[in-house]
């Protein structure tokens, strides 16, 4: 990849940017992600785990998958002061030693720490409560009771630990919800800890109100920092576009499955997209049913004497046609973008509405694979490139 300007973040990211789905509690990790904990009931319930594979109705986290800082035996204390100044301290033949405090100027608490490849700021982490069966499709009292309530976010930076947010309220709004917490920090560090106080549970002797951490599924959301050079700078990186020359850029890797109901613009610019019909995410990308689903601005004054570029990854299904994107109200000379056309013909078009065409060669779109499309438009011409 090649820079020519700075300096440059790389766009958000959700971090690990792989599945820890073996043991990286020890160097070197797995991808160079790297796990620690205050402690946990077993291994099967180690802190590694809650950066695993996603919840799903044939995978609960009834017996694995989830962390749990200790025991599940033990009736919930409200407070850390109820139970010597810790929640989640409940020691059992079963629980794995550990230490209780990150750190000598962090609080007493159930923490799990995650050491990334590089450096990153710190936009927000992303929380799921535990799920315990696979055909629940609400929060049980022993997941919400023990998802944590207060809790510190804490950044390493090689020396100490420094503290970035502290976190009160905090709560499971669905069985499948993410809860995120913002941070925005400015400071990049390779080392990210939660440190949790106090849990939802509210003391008693009811037998779903435990004493203990548990964690479902957490994520850190977060931009590795740019090269500073304005040099030209030649890396082995996956190539990450930069966003400050674009005018409109949507990207679903970053959103949650599901269907779509807004679409932020990741350039500098505004122009956020809505759904028509129902397009939907799924695994990172925009998913359309080629009849009738799209998403669309406000953003409609294409003219001519200007150059412009549309690109798009695109992975077809079937050959059906369907338009990939469109710029421009739809009238000759003033509408540019890049169609399929399907069938016999098997080729992507870009094309100024009513002036201009360029097309691929036939059959240079193959079925289910991940395709790289642009179409070039200067005045009333259109090149495209695969």
């Amino acid at each position: 990849v090649a820079e020519y300007t700075g300096p440059h973040d790389r766009p958000l990211r959700k971090y690990p940017e792989v599945e820890l789905d073996v043991n990286a509690m020890t160097s070197p990790g797995v991808g160079g992600y790297i796990v620690a904990q205050s402690g946990q009931y077993t291994a099967a319930f180690a802190g590694w785990t809650a950066f695993g594979e996603e919840f799903t109705t044939t995978s609960a986290e009834g017996v694995l998958g989830a962390w749990l800082d200790s025991s599940p035996g033990s009736y919930a204390k409200e407070t850390a002061v109820a139970h010597n100044g810790v929640v989640g301290s409940v020691l059992t033949t079963v629980q794995n030693a550990g230490t209780l405090k990150l750190a000598s100027n962090t609080p007493v608490g159930a923490w799990v720490s995650l050491e990334l490849p590089a450096s990153i700021k710190l936009q927000r982490i992303e929380m799921r409560a535990r799920l315990q069966h696979a055909s629940e499709t609400n929060l049980n009292e022993v997941a919400q009771q023990s998802f944590p309530r207060e809790f510190g976010i804490w950044g390493y930076d090689g020396s100490s630990w420094v503290l970035l947010k502290s976190v009160t309220g905090h709560s499971a709004s669905s069985a499948f919800g993410y809860t995120p917490t913002h941070v925005n920090a400015t400071t990049a560090y390779n080392k990210y800890a939660i440190v949790v106080t106090r849990t939802n549970a509210v003391g008693g002797s009811n037998s779903d109100d435990r004493n203990f951490t548990a964690i479902g599924q957490l994520y850190f959301y977060g931009h590795e920092e740019g090269d500073s050079s304005l040099d030209t700078t030649l890396k082995s990186v996956y190539n990450v576009p930069g966003t400050q020359q674009l005018e409109v850029y949507y990207d679903a890797k970053d959103l949650v499955d599901g269907a779509v109901t807004s679409v932020t613009d990741l350039s500098p610019n505004t122009n956020g997209g809505l759904p028509s019909d129902s397009p939907q995410i799924s695994n990172g990308a925009f998913v359309f049913d080629g009849v009738n689903d799209y998403i669309y601005n406000s953003q409609s004054g294409f003219t001519g004497g200007k150059t412009y570029t549309g690109s798009a990854w695109i992975k077809k299904t079937s050959n059906t046609n369907g338009c990939v994107f469109q710029f421009g109200n739809g009238s000759n000379g003033n509408s540019i973008g890049i169609f399929y056309y399907g069938g016999t013909l098997d080729y992507v078009r870009a094309f100024v509405f009513g002036d201009a065409a360029a097309n691929s060669t036939s059959g240079s779109i193959p079925l289910n694979e991940w395709i790289h499309v642009t179409g070039v438009y200067s005045d009333k011409t259109a090149t495209v490139y695969i």
